[in-house]
């Protein structure tokens, strides 16, 4: 017996879920390059100088026009230091503890 998937005015119900996240292509192809490059234009930040997670998603924040969703980030610099390409340590001099990546 085999399953047939539900028929939506002529597209299975997956094509029209998928149509419904592409209604702006602009955006969507944005967020691909970003996630894309994410790494590589952490890695440059982090090249001039230790900064936590925050102090990365505003400096690039600061130096696109385009917003980024922050929660990558964090995961991101977990596996660069997985990697070895950053190295990163507690600083507890200040009220709240920041992980530093120098």
């Amino acid at each position: 017996m085999s399953q047939e998937r539900p028929i939506v005015h002529g597209r299975t119900k997956y094509n029209k879920e998928k149509n419904k996240k592409m209604n702006n292509p602009q955006k969507e192809a944005q967020t691909k390059l970003t996630k894309g490059l994410l790494d590589m234009i952490v890695l440059q930040l982090l090249r001039n100088q230790p900064m936590h997670g925050y102090q990365i998603i505003t400096a690039y924040a600061e130096a696109s026009e385009y917003t980024s969703d922050p929660a990558p980030v964090y995961p991101l610099l977990g596996t660069l230091e997985k990697k070895g390409h950053v190295k990163s340590d507690w600083d507890m001099t200040h009220e709240r503890p920041a992980k530093y990546t120098p």
